[in-house]
């Protein structure tokens, strides 16, 4: 089963080398905090979907949750 839903940024910190630690809010949820893997990497097009107050699209799985 798979659930959408949307979401905005608040904050964004640098973890380790190339990942990031997000601070979200969705209607759902409340606040919540992700690690999104891979995120600064040099090559990576979805850099700048990561800002503050940018709405990105949640996605969970059964077992995971996704941003998209």
């Amino acid at each position: 089963m798979k659930i959408k839903t949307h979401a905005f940024v608040l904050k964004t910190t640098i973890f380790k080398e190339s990942s990031l630690i997000i601070r979200m809010f969705t209607r759902e949820k409340g606040k919540s905090t992700y690690i999104v893997k891979a995120a600064m990497r040099q090559k990576s097009p979805n850099k700048a979907i990561y800002q503050q107050l940018n709405e990105v699209e949640t996605q969970k799985n059964k077992y995971i949750q996704f941003i998209v």
